[in-house]
């Protein structure tokens, strides 16, 4: 977990010079990273109670020592935590019911293929956290399973392709294909935000 809260404190200063210095400021899309400050175990007891089990070691002490996060620079988004912000919703939760609050996935479904009874499983057995968009139509969702796994869940809305539905399938039968660390899941998109944070501190500098 250590790589992954220095790579976001990086971000996050790269992102503060962005705004001190562009020639935009305060641009959406110009190095723009909010951070809500450490949760409270109190908080984050609240949130298994709602989620039916208990949060993963690594990401109850990630919540508890760095927060929640989010960032948007130049069309790549990223968010990770349980709480709504204002700027932007974080849309997490069971896995079926968060993909149908993002993308109204579930309206159509072949009820054949994803009966209400496999919908309700993978909304007990796996829970959505956070994001990454890669465009305002595709995102990689990031979830935990009961077993304190991590993976992401790659959706486009325009073209569902066979692989997210192969995904879903998996998911639907328990089987999570990725059973990654909190590090090993976040820190390549983090890596890949920051890359782009710093072309767009070369980018937007008025300096």
């Amino acid at each position: 977990m250590q790589l992954v809260t220095s790579l976001l404190h990086e971000m996050e200063s790269l992102s503060e010079e962005i705004q001190r210095t562009s020639c935009m400021p305060g641009g959406l899309f110009y190095g723009s990273f909010s951070r809500q400050p450490a949760e409270t175990e109190n908080k984050l007891n609240e949130v298994e109670q709602r989620i039916g089990m208990p949060l993963p070691p690594e990401l109850r002490e990630f919540f508890l020592s760095y927060g929640c996060f989010y960032s948007h620079v130049d069309g790549d988004g990223m968010v990770v935590g349980f709480f709504r912000r204002p700027s932007y919703p974080a849309l997490c939760g069971g896995l079926a019911q968060a993909l149908h609050a993002t993308w109204g996935w579930g309206s159509d479904w072949d009820e054949e293929t994803f009966p209400q009874k496999a919908i309700d499983a993978m909304n007990t057995n796996y829970v959505i956290f956070g994001h990454f968009m890669e465009n305002e139509d595709c995102f990689q969702h990031f979830y935990f399973d009961r077993q304190g796994h991590f993976g992401s869940l790659r959706f486009d809305q325009d073209s569902c392709d066979a692989d997210a539905l192969l995904h879903l399938r998996e998911l639907r039968d328990g089987v999570n294909r990725h059973s990654m660390t909190f590090t090993q899941l976040l820190t390549p998109y983090i890596q890949t935000a920051l890359e782009s944070t710093k072309k767009a501190r070369e980018l937007y500098s008025a300096e």
